[in-house]
């Protein structure tokens, strides 16, 4: 008998990308004017001044995609994966194509280790991911110093990527425990019979 009904599945991967139009509905609201400072009376009353970014916040979509694929692999196949991070791409106007390239290789790296990381206890697999992000935030650096892209600084991507690695455990119980994907239990096979 099959642990996960293939409705099931399907339920699970279209609340996973239902859960990622969201968080990309949140990057584009415009909150970065709410606490700007008052402007002069000289200034352009139409315009606020841009509020200075000290840091940057974490990558939800990025912790969402390896906590769900580290937990059930079959619920986030890669074309789900390459659909979403490609539209994100390019709605937040990053280069299109390579971060996406760059999180379907760590997600690959991280579903081919899902059955290990099982036994395994909850802060390897936090260290796994962590030592992941830190790697594709730098070769996305790097790759874009190469290209002569204009980027954020480098403290913005750093502290994105320091509090992506710090929610990750929080993303990961709310997973578990509010969308309740689980990893599958010793032996489980889904509809068709293949090994979870």
């Amino acid at each position: 008998m099959a642990d996960t009904p293939r409705p099931r599945v399907w339920t699970a991967r279209l609340m996973f990308v239902a859960l990622c139009f969201l968080v990309l509905v949140a990057h584009l609201l415009p909150l970065q004017g709410l606490n700007a400072p008052a402007h002069s009376p000289d200034a352009d009353p139409t315009r606020l001044p841009a509020p200075e970014v000290i840091w940057a916040g974490p990558d939800l979509m990025l912790a969402m995609i390896l906590a769900w694929t580290a937990r059930r692999p079959d619920v986030v196949p890669v074309v789900v994966l390459a659909g979403v991070l490609f539209l994100a791409d390019l709605v937040l106007q990053r280069p299109p194509g390579l971060w996406t390239a760059l999180v379907i290789l760590l997600s690959e790296a991280i579903r081919s280790r899902a059955v290990v990381l099982r036994g395994l206890p909850f802060w390897i697999e936090w260290a796994l991911v962590s030592v992941g992000i830190v790697v594709i935030v730098t070769l996305n650096r790097g790759i874009l110093v190469l290209l002569e892209v204009p980027q954020a600084g480098v403290f913005l991507v750093a502290s994105q990527a320091i509090f992506t690695c710090l929610i990750y455990p929080l993303v990961a119980m709310a997973a578990h425990y509010i969308f309740s994907v689980r990893r599958p239990s010793p032996g489980a096979v889904d509809a068709l019979g293949h090994r979870l």
